[in-house]
């Protein structure tokens, strides 16, 4: 086998299946596992992944891949960058270490659910893959953040937050727990693979790396941009289960979508959004939250999923003007209820800070400056009581958040509504519609209590705030004196005296020292600026135009064509590295005639053309050295637009709706 292709032995080996003699089908796939609903059991024959890999390819690639991250970390080891880190950007990855470390071995279980349950064998086999991709993640990212426990005790945190009962933790147990322990295959495959890992790991794990990198902090975004290499490629056990279900259940499949993106967008809302706009410094923030929704979620997901026949979610709309609200409400809440959360939150409001945030987010000063108003003049008051919490929030019902989205009134004034259902002989509290709609129609399935029914019902000891403040502490919290989120807050003040009053309040955003509002479209339009700039030319390659956004000249967003809009643009997502120019060079000169459009973030350069591109092996060891292999790949691709298909000796990226028509 060692001298073909593996393209031309691999279908035998990775297609495993027989028929039992002994126990039928259904003994062997229970439907409450495997999940297979209205799909006949022999459509799932016909589920074939693109991206293929041998267990030798893996292994290898692997080994390259922890290599690269552990000399980085050991490099890094005995210099002095963390502590040269902001307390705002320590924040950013204390959140990211607590809440995703046991996540990540969640995972491992939702995959070997796959491994077993799944439906056909190559399924089966690439799950295999995906449950030891996952055991690396919860290992990497444990190992990561308890090298820092020494440092700062909050980093415990890392292995601690899904065994207590604060609040976050419940929130996003709440969401994993439905998608990765007690649904069923089907429904897995296209709530975490697809919408999770293939959407929204991308705006934690890819588009944070550049706000980590342009912060200082290698370490943390070589971590994240590797373990992303991963994702990238058992993700796309998503693709082919969705095609055969939207196939024979496309209102299953919309729903399943819908109820995963729902879930994700509310916890990235509260986990992403901040760390993105606020304790990431102002001078490294390379897009808003906003915009690297836009460019992840809006501009390349959704449009996937388009392609795969799925309509855009029933509260779309409301998605959207949440991009404008929901984390900058509940970073307000986070740093009102500091107590109880296992970070150190950031305001930052300063005058800089806030006018970089109504640029980004044209409402922001008319919905939430005049609340920073009071907590800034309680802080320099040092009435440090008053910017602590003496009463209880709702808690949704769905998502388990804070219900502080705020939404405007037909007068134009803006309010937090408390959305209510009476169901059972009792009340739900909800923060959306969207949420109370999920809950409603998943009502038999959502059973995680919040702590406010925890607290109601007695089960919080002793019956008042104190009670709930207990579980996010490492330490015991003086309400009368100022912690370091407080004394960060202040400095700030000083040097910028009473930030929050040089505006005036007319029901617009801007004023006085302020950017004016620029309308809703400037966020948007942000994407869709970019210029051209010339192709290289060298010995034996086409000279053709090539765009080019370097990351150094503060310009973010698509670079269009002269012409028009890319419709399906495709191609890899390069993390960084010392390959990175060789790779695109060999990617233009694979394809002559292809505009190729590169978009330079930093800590990820974009590479895509229209409909389809290719690299192969033979032009890449023209560039990289005549010992190059495809499967190394791999290790550089922390994600890709459109999907990838992978042989021996090429990579192939294609778009959806092309894909079809080729198969047809």
């Amino acid at each position: 086998m060692a001298l073909l292709k593996r393209e031309e032995w691999q279908g035998f080996v990775r297609d495993v299946d027989w028929s039992y003699s002994y126990v039928d089908d259904e003994a062997v796939y229970p439907e409450w596992h495997s999940g297979t609903g209205k799909v006949p059991r022999q459509a799932w024959l016909d589920w074939e992944e693109s991206y293929k890999v041998s267990y030798p390819e893996y292994v290898a690639t692997q080994r390259e891949k922890e290599a690269a991250v552990y000399a980085v970390k050991a490099a890094l080891q005995r210099s002095s960058a963390f502590d040269s880190l902001t307390e705002g950007w320590k924040s950013a990855t204390k959140m990211h270490f607590g809440g995703v470390a046991l996540v990540e071995y969640a995972a491992v279980l939702a995959e070997l659910k796959m491994a077993r349950f799944g439906l056909n064998g190559s399924w089966r086999n690439m799950a295999t893959f995906g449950q030891l991709d996952e055991l690396r993640h919860a290992a990497v990212t444990t190992f990561f953040g308890h090298e820092f426990i020494g440092k700062d005790a909050q980093y415990d945190w890392t292995q601690k937050t899904f065994h207590t009962n604060d609040w976050v933790a419940i929130s996003l147990r709440n969401l994993f727990d439905a998608m990765m322990t007690s649904a069923n295959v089907v429904d897995i495959a296209i709530e975490l693979p697809l919408t999770f890992e293939t959407g929204f790991t991308n705006l934690q794990f890819v588009a944070l790396a550049a706000d980590a990198l342009a912060s200082g902090d290698v370490n943390f975004a070589n971590m994240i941009s590797s373990i992303q290499t991963d994702e990238a490629r058992h993700s796309q056990q998503g693709g082919p289960t969705l095609e055969i279900l939207v196939e024979h259940d496309p209102v299953r499949a919309q729903w399943v979508v819908d109820k995963a993106f729902w879930g994700s967008a509310r916890a990235f809302a509260a986990l992403t959004g901040p760390a993105m706009d606020y304790y990431t410094p102002l001078e490294h923030r390379k897009q808003s939250y906003r915009e690297f929704m836009e460019e992840w979620i809006i501009d390349q997901f959704v449009h996937t999923l388009e392609q795969y026949g799925l309509k855009k979610p029933w509260y779309w709309d409301e998605f959207l003007r949440g991009l404008d609200i929901w984390h900058h409400g509940l970073h307000m809440g986070l740093w009102f209820w500091r107590p109880t959360i296992w970070w150190r939150p950031m305001a930052a409001v300063s005058r800089d800070e806030r006018a970089w945030l109504a640029e980004k987010y044209p409402n922001w000063e008319q919905v939430f400056g005049d609340k920073w108003d009071v907590i800034i003049d309680n802080v320099n008051s040092n009435n440090m009581e008053a910017t602590l919490p003496e009463t209880l929030p709702w808690l949704c019902s769905t998502c388990h958040l804070p219900a502080c989205n705020a939404t405007q009134s037909r007068n134009g004034t803006w309010r937090v509504r408390d959305i209510q259902l009476s169901y059972d002989g009792r009340i739900y509290h909800f923060c959306t519609n969207g949420c109370r709609q999920i809950f409603w129609k998943d009502r038999d399935n959502v059973n995680h209590e919040t702590v406010i029914d925890r607290f109601l019902a007695g089960q919080i000891q002793p019956m008042d705030v104190g009670g709930i403040w207990r579980p996010g502490r490492e330490q015991r919290h003086e309400r009368t004196s100022a912690g370091p989120a407080e004394r960060h807050l202040r400095h700030r003040l000083r040097a910028d005296p009473r930030p929050g009053h040089h505006r005036e309040h007319h029901g617009r955003g801007g004023g006085r020292g302020s950017p004016p509002c620029r309308g809703q479209a400037g966020a948007g339009a942000a994407l869709r600026q970019g210029r051209h700039l010339p192709g290289r030319t060298a010995s034996g390659r086409h000279d053709r135009r090539r765009r080019r956004n370097q990351a150094a000249r503060s310009r973010h967003g698509r670079i269009r064509h002269s012409g028009g809009v890319m419709k399906n643009p495709v191609g890899p997502v390069l993390r960084m590295g010392d390959e990175v120019e060789l790779i695109i060079a060999a990617i233009e000169d694979d394809n002559p005639g292809t505009d190729i459009e590169v978009i330079d973030r930093g800590a990820y350069v974009r590479v895509q053309g229209e409909d389809q591109i290719t690299v192969t092996e033979e032009t890449l060891r023209r560039y990289l050295g005549a010992d190059y292999e495809i499967r190394s790949f791999g290790g550089i691709m922390s994600a890709f637009n459109g999907r990838v298909i992978t042989t021996s000796d090429a990579i192939t990226w294609q778009s959806v709706a092309l894909g079809k028509k080729v198969t047809r």
